[in-house]
């Protein structure tokens, strides 16, 4: 009905097709109680059985298990009943969240992760490494999507290291979806060595090695001011056509406009990395 040939498929924010049956009707049992565990290495399931008071052979017919032998390293279980509301994630995870549903081409997303502060955890969103450290009550990584990135499914992986050694997992497919973003209308006039893929990539690539690497303190804190008062000209994203069509290519940055003389604010408080002139970068 709903065209799924493996449920692991399934995706964060999927529409499905669910069947009540009719009144008077038994349908499937359903389990509104229970935990998801992760096995860890060196860990047999007849020892978490054990440990949670439960009838092992139990255990393994709600895994689809035909033995209490049939297991591996990192498998998630599911133990049902007692007073926990059943959820996807593994105990003692409490939450799996995005800052917004679907993911978007071009934008920033935050993943949070209800989890003790003194875990470690890592990840990965399809090719994009996870890097994780303590907010609030739990744990919190921001990933930006690239606004060229293909529209589609891509596989949400996590390992949660608590204090005590024990690993938990987390697999779930995100969708992304096409950021509609528009093409600028006209063409820009430019120096012809400021659209030279050559010197693109380099500055590109410059660019990249300052702002990638990841450092542990945090520099900021609240939402970035406002660099200017007035408004915007050009938005991210957006498309463009330079020397009548020669080349084209997404707006990476923000235009503003301003008054001569205008100052312009800091949107935060922080450290100059990099102060030089480039081609394409300018000042």
């Amino acid at each position: 009905m709903n065209r799924l040939t493996n449920p692991e498929r399934l995706f964060a924010g999927q529409t499905l097709i669910v069947v009540e049956p009719d009144a008077g009707t038994a349908g499937p049992p359903l389990h509104e109680t229970g935990q998801t565990l992760a096995l860890s290495s060196g860990t047999p399931l007849l020892a978490v059985a054990a440990a949670d008071g439960i009838n092992p052979w139990d255990l393994a017919a709600a895994n689809g298990m035909s033995s209490t032998a049939d297991q591996f390293s990192g498998q998630t279980l599911l133990e049902l009943g007692g007073a926990q509301t059943l959820r996807a994630w593994p105990t003692p995870l409490s939450g799996v969240s995005f800052s917004a549903l679907p993911l978007v081409q071009g934008t920033t997303e935050e993943i949070t992760l209800g989890a003790p502060q003194d875990a470690q955890a890592e990840g990965t969103l399809g090719d994009w490494k996870l890097m994780f450290r303590p907010l609030n009550d739990g744990l919190a990584a921001l990933q930006g999507i690239y606004v060229e990135a293909k529209a589609q499914t891509y596989p949400l992986n996590l390992q949660v290291t608590l204090a005590d050694g024990r690993v938990v997992y987390f697999q779930q497919d995100v969708l992304l979806v096409n950021g509609d973003y528009i093409t600028e209308a006209g063409s820009l006039t430019v120096p012809p060595e400021t659209i030279d893929p050559a010197t693109i990539k380099t500055e590109s690539d410059e660019m990249q090695s300052i702002v990638a690497p990841f450092t542990e303190e945090r520099y900021w804190q609240g939402p970035f001011l406002v660099p200017m008062a007035h408004g915007i000209s050009s938005v991210f994203g957006n498309w463009r056509l330079y020397n009548g069509g020669a080349y084209a290519t997404f707006h990476s940055g923000i235009d503003y406009y301003a008054l001569e003389k205008e100052p312009i604010r800091a949107p935060a408080a922080g450290r100059v990395v990099f102060a030089d002139h480039r081609v394409i970068c300018g000042n």
